[in-house]
């Protein structure tokens, strides 16, 4: 195993992750100018109308969602390893492709997979918050379900 003292930000754009690999049918310039062309359509037909309909009282998230295995020290200082299950929701108006989401997480993940945990990180709500800052997500949720073990991180708004 090694030691990870943690990783670097995934690469981000207009508040989105980036995969420089893509193809380019799904290239990030091809949904730039989509999701342009779709929020300025969406903000002539609200204006335009006299009410406002239920969508506009919600919020469109894609949940994305992978696994690593890695070790840490107990609060006893015992090393011992846990298999964690991560689900990632992503705010997502401009209906971008949930595999850009599903790279940026697993992209994060791989940075733990078969490794040991820095200390900061030894409990689940605190992998929660760091994988919610570094892929720019609003909530994630970390689980052990063979153990009956959850935590959850969210943003405040």
């Amino acid at each position: 195993m090694t030691t990870n003292s943690g990783p670097s930000p995934i690469d981000m754009q207009d508040g989105l992750p980036t995969q420089t690999n893509w193809s380019e049918e799904i290239g990030q310039a091809k949904y730039k100018d989509t999701c342009s062309e779709a929020e300025a359509q969406r903000e002539t037909t609200t204006s335009s109308n006299k009410s406002q309909s239920s969508w506009d009282y919600g919020e469109m998230l894609t949940g994305v969602s992978g696994h690593f295995s890695a070790a840490h020290k107990s609060p006893e200082g015992q090393w011992h390893g846990h298999t964690w299950y991560v689900k990632a929701w992503f705010r997502n108006k401009h209906r971008l492709d949930a595999r850009v989401m599903q790279a940026a997480l697993n992209t994060m993940l791989a940075r733990y997979d078969h490794s040991e945990l820095p200390e900061h990180l030894a409990w689940g709500e605190d992998i929660a918050r760091e994988i919610a800052t570094l892929v720019n997500c609003v909530e994630v949720e970390v689980s052990r379900p063979a153990e009956g073990v959850y935590a959850n991180w969210k943003w405040n708004n």
